[in-house]
């Protein structure tokens, strides 16, 4: 089941606003969608891994596996895609391989390495904000900066934190069955059935949750003000001011480093 990325810790780019990193981050978004050469997304790519190892604190091992999966499925795509790009530009460009009917020629390594690198600095860009941005931090930032309802924010958060809940909820309904003596064994049909098991009580734990939520709401007046106090409150700070600008100069440095060696960047 998808989880939550964030990782916990005490670090600058934890402790800025989150819309700040939020603003931050979508022009070179957008700039990305366009460039499409090699060398421009893998010094992307480098320049944020360096900065979520140097200022996010990240430790190497937790960046690995957040990075596994997606770096699995590009290699995939890559040795799949590279043998049927068809365009006129491939069949003149030089033949790397063949098999049978099958042609690598090297225009089409270039463009499948293009797109896995393109989809590797996209997530490396998001990666800056996902893993220093706590999901309760970034409501709390767009219902007291960005005035959004606190209702609407709320039931953000709840949605946001049902899938970690139901696989805990999963987990532990399993471990009990195990520990009454229902087998774990293996296969597709064994699958379903275990799945089949845990659907009542799961389905009972989460209208049971949802019951508590509820009662939680309404004993504190959810709903009733137009407004809401708040135990924690976010602001913005000198920091959270400046990272923008700054993040967007320093990108704009290492775009204009690659122009003076000749990159072209589209």
């Amino acid at each position: 089941m998808m989880r939550p990325i964030y990782y916990a810790t005490d670090s600058a780019l934890h402790r800025l606003n989150p819309l700040s990193k939020a603003i931050a981050i979508m022009p070179l978004l957008i700039f990305l969608a366009f460039a499409t050469t090699i060398w421009v997304h893998l010094i992307i790519i480098i320049m944020h891994l360096l900065v979520l190892l140097a200022f996010g604190r990240i430790p190497p091992r937790q960046l690995a596996r957040v990075l596994a999966p997606l770096l699995i499925t590009l290699v995939g795509f890559f040795v799949l895609y590279s043998p049927f790009v068809v365009s006129d530009l491939a069949a003149r460009s030089p033949l790397l391989f063949a098999l049978g009917p099958i042609e690598i020629h090297l225009a089409g390594v270039l463009l499948s390495l293009a797109t896995c690198l393109r989809l590797l600095a996209f997530y490396s860009v998001t990666l800056i904000f996902m893993l220093t941005t706590d999901a309760t931090d970034l409501v709390r930032a767009l219902v007291q900066q960005w005035h959004v309802d606190y209702r609407i924010g709320y039931a953000v958060m709840i949605a946001y934190r049902f899938i970690p809940l139901l696989a805990q909820e999963l987990k532990l309904i399993r471990v009990a069955q195990k520990v009454r003596g229902v087998t774990d064994q293996r296969g597709v049909r064994a699958e379903i059935e275990r799945t089949r098991r845990a659907f009542l009580p799961l389905f009972a734990g989460m209208m049971r949750s949802a019951e508590r939520k509820a009662m939680a709401m309404d004993a504190r007046a959810f709903g009733a003000y137009a407004t809401r106090t708040y135990y924690r409150r976010l602001s913005l700070k000198c920091n959270d001011l400046l990272m923008p600008p700054f993040y967007w100069l320093a990108c704009a440095l290492i775009i204009a480093l690659a122009l003076w060696f000749g990159l072209s960047l589209l």
